[in-house]
């Protein structure tokens, strides 16, 4: 097992309510997002969501980067790294999105058939 996996898994057992509460903090926040989203004077889910999450994922990477930069020994590739991975999250979110797109049209194309042909 790689050394990561070892850590990973080792501050999961020793820190269940850590763990625990993060599960929940995640699902509070989607759940309050899918409120908020179906209000029709709200913001869309994905406005709400996309802040965060770029806050969180690149954002740290990101941080770490700044931080290293000033030292000696700094590479691009860790840049390149937290440029990618915003470029991947975009790309995701785009291909995601026309998904969405076409599974609501053939559910609709469904409906539509349907209520012909009563």
């Amino acid at each position: 097992m790689p050394l990561v996996w070892r850590a990973s898994l080792r501050h999961l057992l020793r820190h269940p309510w850590q763990t625990g509460l993060c599960v929940v903090g995640i699902a509070l926040g989607v759940a309050v997002v899918l409120a908020i989203d179906r209000r029709p004077s709200g913001p869309r889910a994905m406005v709400l969501f996309l802040p965060g999450f770029y806050l969180l994922v690149p954002g740290a990477s990101g941080l770490i980067d700044v931080t290293e930069s000033v030292a000696p020994t700094f590479s691009t590739g860790s840049l390149l790294n937290t440029m990618l991975i915003v470029v991947a999250i975009a790309l995701g979110v785009l291909v995601a999105k026309g998904g969405e797109e076409a599974v609501i049209g053939v559910i609709e194309s469904r409906r539509s058939r349907r209520s012909e042909a009563r």
